[in-house]
């Protein structure tokens, strides 16, 4: 895939990302910020979900406070590399575990 392609590929991610998050978590403070081509999400209790793009790997990464995860395009989806599961899949799991209420 060439870099505009990808890139394009990307925002479109991104933007996906965050109208999901701001969607479902709507009555949670969340705070998304993207500069260049990384998106942070941090929450409330401080913890934070990160992407960076990873282009001459063709590949999206995501880190989380207790792990990583890299993603790889194909066919109109993001799949980990490890688990072959769905990237909105491991994003809605994560950010539900970081808005519980910890007792």
């Amino acid at each position: 895939m060439n870099k505009k392609k990808f890139f394009q590929i990307i925002q479109k991610t991104y933007q996906k990302i965050e109208k999901k998050i701001e969607k479902k978590f709507l009555n949670y403070d969340i705070e998304i910020i993207q500069h260049e081509n990384i998106l942070t999400i941090e929450f409330s209790n401080l913890k934070k979900i990160i992407f960076t793009t990873q282009q001459y790997l063709n590949q999206l990464w995501m880190a989380t406070y207790k792990q990583g995860y890299h993603f790889e395009y194909n066919k109109n989806l993001w799949r980990c590399m490890r688990t072959k599961k769905k990237l909105f899949k491991i994003l809605n799991f994560i950010c539900l575990y970081y808005t519980q209420k910890k007792k």
